[in-house]
């Protein structure tokens, strides 16, 4: 028998419908793009007097539908991407549903509300394979511990094109080097996979094994490989910021850090004739029309066909 819990807010609204995502399962990164996204639907609404879950009308939703296109961000004063725009309201509608089916809400007008089209955008600036040993050379001009954990990190998402949050959820456990095996347990989607790595990877990883992580040690370290220097877990934004300084003081023309070695390795195997099945594997990809938008960037085969066959050539 289901029970219809007790709500009041908006904002408890929310938070049961995040408690209802966890219990069905939903990863902690969607949980946390999840939260943001409906804190600033929540915010939104509190600035306008909307406390109840069932004032969220159709003319609401077209209201906080205009207020994202106005929006304009503090740090560039950029409009939001049409894509973020899709993610905002694809949440909302996602949560209005799942609080309807719970009856926690009455109104069912949202189901009117027409979202707007997603845009799966080109990657652009791929580095090549020169310009990311560029990169890779900047860790070490640290010449410390954490330059050393920095190189080895920036090696393994070269190595295995793996995702920022894949890379402080690695356990040592997952890694067999020997081998040369990489387990990723419960990845984006909840989804596992086994991957390769380059031996060079391999190389740098017992360097650091042997070198930096026994001084980093401490009680809420765990079976965690990567750490920071306090002894905890290293995190993803703390990866990504570092990741993004070395990129900018290389002196390569691109902009990013974690995902631009992820561009690159796809870029790079689809141009030298891998199967775009195994480039999604790789990746893990649910959908393969993920992994198409790479066959975008690259020219090569484009090029190469262009060159014998264009009648003005």
């Amino acid at each position: 028998m289901k029970m219809t819990p007790l709500v009041n807010t908006l904002g408890e609204a929310i938070e049961f419908y995040l408690l209802d995502c966890k219990s069905r399962d939903m990863s902690p990164a969607t949980l946390v793009t999840k939260r943001r996204s409906l804190n600033r639907f929540n915010n939104w609404c509190q600035s306008h007097g909307l406390l109840d879950p069932d004032e969220v009308s159709l003319d609401v939703m077209e209201a906080y539908r205009m207020y994202l296109h106005e929006y304009r961000k503090a740090r560039d004063g950029e409009p939001l991407s049409a894509n973020s725009k899709y993610k905002f309201l694809v949440d909302l509608k996602l949560c209005l549903r799942r609080l309807h089916r719970r009856r926690i809400i009455e109104r069912a007008d949202f189901e009117e509300f027409e979202l707007p089209k997603s845009k799966k955008v080109i990657v652009r600036n791929v580095p090549s394979h020169d310009e990311v040993e560029q990169i890779l050379r900047q860790p070490i001009l640290r010449d410390n511990e954490m330059g050393l954990m920095d190189r080895t990190i920036m090696e393994l998402l070269y190595a295995c094109a793996i995702r920022r949050s894949e890379v402080v959820q690695i356990k040592l456990s997952d890694i067999d080097l020997n081998k040369r095996i990489l387990l990723i347990i419960n990845g984006k989607g909840m989804r596992d996979r086994k991957l390769p790595i380059l031996e060079r990877a391999c190389h740098w990883i017992r360097l650091y094994l042997n070198e930096v992580r026994p001084r980093f040690l401490g009680l809420g370290s765990g079976d965690y490989l990567f750490l920071s220097p306090s002894g905890l877990p290293c995190s993803a934004d703390q990866i990504g910021q570092r990741v993004g300084k070395y990129i900018r003081r290389s002196g390569v023309p691109i902009e990013g850090a974690c995902h631009v070695f992820r561009h690159a390795v796809a870029t790079s195997m689809l141009d030298n004739g891998a199967d775009i099945r195994h480039v999604q594997k790789l990746l893990g990809h649910a959908d393969i029309s993920t992994t198409q938008i790479y066959t975008h960037v690259g020219i090569k085969k484009l090029e190469e066909v262009y060159n014998r066959t264009h009648p003005a050539v």
